[in-house]
């Protein structure tokens, strides 16, 4: 699972999740300062939740994601600073993967 979730809002409203990805390959190494991907592609679904119960869910391609202003309009009815968030990094064996589950705030 993906870890060290945390966000930043910017003047607009919109907030950059970000986080640091893992590998399923065998790797022992600590002086890395990044894990080899051990996937053909990149990418990661995000489940943005209110009240445990999934609101919205976006993809990305890097270890970024921006939940926009107007998308959390359209979820929550007012820009949040508080956000529960599951992280899944995709993979063509397993699928989503191990869910990294996280409550971020500004």
């Amino acid at each position: 699972a993906p870890v060290h979730l945390r966000a930043t809002q910017d003047v607009s409203g919109d907030v950059a999740f970000n986080w640091v990805r893992r590998t399923r390959q065998d790797v022992d190494n600590w002086q890395l300062i990044e894990v080899p991907l051990a996937e053909d592609i990149e990418g990661y679904d995000h489940d943005i939740l209110s009240g445990g119960e999934v609101v919205r869910t976006l993809t990305s391609d890097t270890t970024t994601l921006v939940y926009g202003a107007v998308q959390q309009m359209q979820d929550f009815g007012a820009t949040q600073t508080n956000f529960d968030l599951v992280v899944y990094q995709l993979s063509a064996t397993l699928g989503r993967g191990h869910p990294a589950a996280a409550s971020v705030s500004l």
